[in-house]
């Protein structure tokens, strides 16, 4: 690392984490990484500055890192013990997320201390499938894990054309998980394991050679899939050249390195074939965002990032996104916004989403390969391939922290009104100024174009004063009195046509028999000939089989699955879901928490849709503050739970919201910031 990286970063640590203590305007995020071995902090504090120098998260709060820095000096054996007493300690600090361990023998045991206190654990490099085989709610990672890494090598190998696939890997945990997603992998793909050697870390030159030799002997190989460390790598693949073995090699990312590619480039920097060795990465260098970030990374620390650097600054990003999407710095918000609520986005390693154990959903490789003095990226398949829905997803991804949650095209950091529904924004939004991002007035009458039928009103007709539609109201009738009436001028005469149920002809009033099948002929007194032979017929009717004859049911048209009453009415039930306080609504934001989203949905969907006849939203605020802002907060956070139940399912003319502002509200109690839905419903049978 550069002498200026070096004390550049020294200082900006030193200015992020002046204090550690929560100074009720600043976020605590802990790194758990060393700054001396790779670019990963300086990728971090890339990320922090660029959102505190924009304003920050939520209203202005300033992310502020803790680092610890002890695992660098570790020996493996030394891994839990260590990572424990870090996670411990950054508990203790009051963060709200952690992010690092750079080895999966660090990340493992710490996410367990974290999955315990509650706290955000984003790993950028921990690999290992045992991170998240325990369904922990707060643990997740920025880096595929060694299955699905490995199918992704197999894919690319098929595409490649290769059917007889040599394994050659070392026997820790990492390379048995990756070759064995190859290997799995492979088998779908109907390519072959033709050759198979596994061996230690500590391999001697000797053995090497042996490994070499035997492979040598088998003609039946297209390509050999390495697994191993960088440094045994090089030492492996610089023997087999030597050995006149001329097949393509295929690596993991651990051998995504100088101390490889260095020895590669002696072999195949000038080759023009197509079949080079690989390596996977995140990191491509052809992707815009990436380009972007190396720019900026560039300017700030006047040298070139490593991969590490990429992933230290898209923690931070993703961290971000998630945050923005729920509103919340919460920890058990920020987790079902990765889940649930976070819409994908793209960063400098590539897209981001995730599945529910935390794994990542869609994460794109690319094999890079040597050519002269550079490095080329190709993805392992494209838009003809059974993953075009994937590639479809990446290219559909924004970028991430930078959010737009009403998709007006105003970041929300930068929109005055960051939550339109689709509507509000269907004619326009400010492009700036005071109002940016919110609905377009084009004639200035305070009737929003969405909702403005003359929205081209000149200035003299706003200022006679318009309507809710946003038109002149028309000009009043004028007054009749005896002067001014017509001698000819009556009252119209408003004719009503006698109802007739069964439409036999005969007006209720006179219809004795008032549920005739259609198309019966009957007499004058509205009753068909077997009506009129079998009197009890009339009686015996049930039309909407209630249980309920058609002589006495008042609600001939109920639904054949509900309870009714003796006149043959649906009973009715009144259900009634109070969510008060910080754990739902958090002071002056204006959506609700992802757990209030959440406890709605799963209230309402407790009954089938048609039997709920009515939904309310109904929001309070508490007494402090504006009275009117305090209004204005209530309605639109009821709208936004109304919306996100018209979303889950139910029928929107079934749904409506209120905001009472302060109503209600006399004491000061946090209770009274609340939301109330209250559902009407049939009993069902």
């Amino acid at each position: 690392m550069h002498k200026f990286l070096s004390c550049l970063l020294l200082f900006l640590l030193i200015s992020a984490c002046t204090s550690q203590e929560d100074d009720g305007n600043s976020v605590l995020v802990g790194v758990s990484w060393s700054s001396g071995q790779t670019d990963f902090i300086a990728g971090v504090m890339l990320a922090v500055n660029e959102i505190n120098a924009s304003g920050g998260i939520l209203g202005g709060k300033k992310l502020k890192i803790i680092v610890d820095e002890r695992e660098v000096s570790a020996s493996p054996a030394e891994y839990s013990a260590l990572a424990r007493t870090i996670a411990v300690d950054f508990a203790s600090k009051g963060v709200i997320a952690v992010i690092g361990h750079r080895f999966s023998g660090l990340a493992i045991p710490a996410s367990n201390i974290y999955e315990q206190n509650k706290i955000i654990f984003i790993a950028p490099t921990a690999s290992n499938l045992a991170l998240t085989r325990f369904g922990f709610k707060y643990v997740f990672r920025l880096f595929p894990n060694n299955d699905q890494m490995g199918q992704q090598l197999a894919l690319y190998a098929r595409k490649r054309g290769y059917e007889r696939v040599a394994l050659l890997y070392d026997r820790r945990d990492y390379s048995r998980e990756f070759s064995g997603g190859f290997e799995r992998a492979a088998a779908n793909y109907d390519m072959r394991i033709t050759f198979r050697q596994s061996f230690f870390a500590n391999v001697t030159d000797s053995d090497l050679i042996r490994i070499i030799v035997n492979l040598k002997k088998n003609k039946d190989v297209d390509a050999i899939l390495l697994v191993t460390t960088d440094t045994l790598a090089a030492r492996l693949y610089e023997k087999a050249r030597q050995q006149g073995i001329q097949q393509p090699f295929i690596g993991s990312d651990s051998m995504d390195s100088d101390v490889f590619w260095k020895v590669v480039r002696r072999w195949e920097g000038d080759l023009e074939s197509k079949d080079k060795t690989v390596v996977p990465s995140i990191y491509n260098h052809n992707s815009y965002l990436t380009q972007q970030f190396i720019e900026k990374f560039v300017a700030t620390y006047q040298q070139t990032p490593d991969r590490f650097a990429a992933l230290g600054y898209d923690s931070i990003k993703v961290l971000t996104h998630a945050i923005g999407s729920v509103e919340s710095i919460e920890p058990v918000d920020i987790a079902d916004g990765l889940r649930y609520l976070m819409s994908p986005c793209q960063g400098a390693t590539g897209k981001h989403a995730y599945f529910e154990n935390g794994d990542l959903d869609g994460k794109r490789l690319y094999m890079k390969f040597v050519y002269k003095d550079d490095f080329q990226y190709v993805a392992p398949f494209n838009i003809t391939s059974f993953s075009a829905m994937q590639h479809y997803m990446n290219a559909q991804a924004g970028e991430c922290a930078n959010l737009d949650k009403d998709s007006d095209g105003i970041l929300d950091y930068l929109d005055a009104c960051p939550n339109n529904s689709a509507l509000e924004i269907s004619k326009g939004v400010y492009p700036d100024g005071e109002k940016r991002g919110c609905p377009l007035d084009t004639d200035a009458d305070k009737v929003p174009d969405f909702e403005d039928m003359c929205p081209q009103d000149t200035p003299e007709t706003v200022a006679q004063g318009v309507g809710l539609d946003g038109c002149l109201p028309p000009p009043p009738l004028p007054e009749i009195t005896e002067e001014t009436a017509s001698p000819t001028t009556t009252t119209p005469e408003i004719t009503l046509e006698p109802a007739d149920a069964d439409k036999d002809g005969i007006n209720d009033v006179d219809d004795k028999c008032v549920n005739t099948s259609s198309g019966s002929v009957v007499n004058a007194e509205g009753c068909s000939a077997e009506q009129q032979i079998n009197p009890a017929v009339v009686q015996t009717t049930d039309t909407d089989m209630d249980g309920v004859l058609d002589g006495t049911d008042q609600c001939a048209e109920t639904p054949a699955n509900i309870v009714v009453n003796e006149q043959g009415c649906p009973e009715q039930k009144t259900e009634k879901l109070v969510l008060a306080g910080n754990k739902y609504l958090k002071t002056s934001v204006r959506q609700p928490t992802a757990t209030a989203y959440k406890e709605a949905i799963q209230f309402v969907q407790q009954w089938s849709p048609d039997l709920i006849q009515l939904i309310e939203v109904v929001s309070y605020t508490d007494p402090k503050g504006n009275a009117l802002t305090n209004q204005r907060l209530s309605e639109e956070r009821a709208k936004q739970v109304a919306e996100n139940l018209i979303g889950a399912g139910l029928p929107p003319e079934k749904v409506r919201f209120v905001g009472k502002g302060q109503e209600n509200s006399a004491d000061t109690t946090i209770t009274t910031r609340r939301l109330e839905i209250t559902l009407e419903r049939f009993v069902a049978k």
